[in-house]
């Protein structure tokens, strides 16, 4: 959560600030690999990045809310997707996959 929230909060614009450029928020990401967030988590996040971003602009540009947000987060539940959420969660809690 800790790092899709720092990337969320330095790409949404703010009433104190605008929001930075997507490639920049990767870039500070990147930078703090290792020393505020798992390496694992880090690496996995860019990796799906352009998915994310996809999906944060498809949530903003279509206002989706919570009953319409589901059917927006099933393709990243899809079959081809379970390997990427299995590192995930497997770096998360510090195990290897098995398949």
């Amino acid at each position: 959560m800790a790092v899709v929230g720092f990337f969320d909060a330095l790409t949404m614009e703010r009433c104190y600030r605008p929001a930075c450029a997507d490639n920049g928020a990767l870039k500070m990401l990147k930078a703090q690999r290792g020393l505020a967030f798992d390496p694992h988590i880090v690496d996995t996040f860019v990796a799906h990045a352009d998915e994310l971003i996809a999906l944060r602009d498809r949530i903003n540009d279509e206002c989706l809310d919570c009953t319409k947000l589901s059917g927006a987060i099933d393709p990243l539940l899809s079959p081809q997707a379970a390997p990427a959420a299995a590192a995930a969660r497997n770096a998360a809690e510090g195990t290897e996959s098995t398949s």
